[in-house]
């Protein structure tokens, strides 16, 4: 399949805007990949979450800098599977805004944006199937806490990611602390711990339950490996490390399977468990 492209006002091939919002989007979500060249004018709102499963390029480069305080509020949608076109200026600015890393930014649109496409297209899949089940459950507990919008910010603290992207997830004013180590998490700091498969073990769990204030939620993302314990616990080992560090004082709320729709390959898992106290360390002795 080759990419689409959304022209807009900026004429070229592709889709321009003369169609109305819901004609133009589904018009160009269709192929392996969307370049987008007037991010201005797209109809962002009018974006599912099917369609955010296929990478999409951005191309900032004829944006002014008030087009792109319009456009702060619909950008955090990229993952690092996505990719934007900017100039140097204008990645200055949006490392500030954007937890993407270096190679998601480009100097130009590539010649041969299909192969792009293709290399980034199973990787943003299966993060954009992830999305779809962390977003809520993080939105929700953060609002149950103290509402999206409070004066008081809370922490998410997160173990063993490879990435910042998480912090896309967060409304303001929450935020996102990432830490490799375990020993690195402070007690009693965060609403919400995330800990990803690979770091899964019973003196990770024991500083996250440690670092969580009192009633906060552990949340365990699982990949593919991690799910059938290639790269970490499988779950059934995750709630037995979790059963003996709280002494089965612990409620289990979510346990997802992951995939793009039932019957197709497991893309990854996501645990979320409540501890409720009777915390018990690695080595046996309670606390």
């Amino acid at each position: 399949m080759s990419p689409t492209r959304y022209a807009g006002r900026f004429g070229g091939p592709g889709v321009d805007d003369s169609q109305p919002g819901p004609a133009t989007v589904e018009s160009l979500f269709t192929g392996n990949g969307t370049i987008i060249a007037d991010p201005v004018s797209f109809p962002w709102a009018l974006v599912d979450d099917g369609h955010w499963r296929q990478p999409v390029l951005v191309d900032l480069r004829q944006c002014n800098d008030t087009d792109l305080v319009a456009l702060r509020t619909v950008l955090p949608v990229l993952t690092p599977d996505d990719r934007v076109v900017a100039s140097e200026a204008q990645r200055q600015e949006l490392r500030r805004e954007l937890p993407l890393p270096e190679d998601s930014f480009l100097g130009d649109v590539p010649d041969d944006a299909s192969a792009l496409f293709a290399l980034l297209h199973e990787r943003k899949l299966r993060r954009a199937v992830l999305r779809e089940a962390l977003a809520p459950v993080v939105r929700d507990e953060l609002w149950a806490t103290v509402g999206i919008e409070a004066s008081r910010p809370l922490v998410v603290a997160e173990l063993g990611a490879d990435d910042g992207w998480t912090e896309a997830l967060l409304p303001k004013p929450h935020t996102l602390e990432r830490v490799d180590d375990p020993g690195d998490l402070t007690a009693d700091s965060a609403a919400i711990v995330v800990v990803h498969g690979r770091a899964v073990s019973p003196s990770a769990i024991a500083a996250a339950r440690s670092a969580l204030n009192p009633g906060g939620l552990l949340v365990f993302v699982l990949d593919e490996a991690a799910v059938h314990g290639a790269s970490g616990p499988a779950p059934q080992s995750l709630i037995a490390m979790m059963n003996e560090s709280t002494s089965h004082h612990h409620v289990v709320e979510h346990v997802w399977v992951l995939s793009e729709r039932p019957g197709r390959p497991i893309t990854g898992g996501l645990i979320t468990v409540r501890p409720l106290g009777g915390a018990t360390p690695p080595d046996g002795d309670p606390t």
